[in-house]
């Protein structure tokens, strides 16, 4: 199977939420410069993801073997002992947040 692409993501950010984990107080002139950046990221932010079926060829003490990458760790040979697929993929707020987010110089 080819790889899925996933581009129609909806993306929202909890002003609310994020305001909380960054300690604003409410009274501070700080939430609406976060209102604003929120505003921005929510137009220019496009999560993307892209995942694909792929099948374990074999598997050893502490590998397993995926469409021909050997994955080393004991751990995960564990987790897919009684699987045969699985479904990797990857995830990305995208290159268009990426480039905005290095435009922004004020660390407050």
């Amino acid at each position: 199977m080819d790889s899925v692409v996933l581009d129609a993501i909806p993306f929202h950010l909890d002003a609310e939420e994020l305001a909380k984990k960054l300690h604003l107080r409410k009274e501070t002139t700080h939430l609406h410069d976060l209102n604003v950046l929120i505003q921005e990221a929510q137009t220019i932010g496009k999560p993307k993801a892209l995942y694909r079926v792929a099948f374990i060829e074999s598997r050893g003490d502490v590998h397993v073997t995926v469409d021909g990458i050997m994955l080393k760790s004991r751990v995960l040979r564990v987790n897919l002992d009684q699987v045969y697929r699985i479904f990797p993929y990857a995830v990305t707020c995208g290159l268009e947040l990426e480039g905005w987010a290095k435009n922004i110089t004020d660390l407050v």
